[in-house]
């Protein structure tokens, strides 16, 4: 199997310390939202049960 592939090039310039943080940021951030959606949600089942 060759190493110089075009995939094996691309994914050799990834960050992955970078990546890991920006996934640690996206998890956080959808915790943090968690409890507006439980709070919004019951509006928008409103809206759409008078569809």
């Amino acid at each position: 199997m060759k190493n110089d592939s075009p995939l094996n090039k691309y994914l050799g310039q990834i960050d992955l310390d970078e990546v890991m943080y920006h996934v640690d940021t996206l998890i956080t951030s959808a915790r943090e939202l968690k409890p507006l959606v439980g709070k919004v949600k019951p509006l928008f089942n409103h809206f759409i049960e008078k569809k």
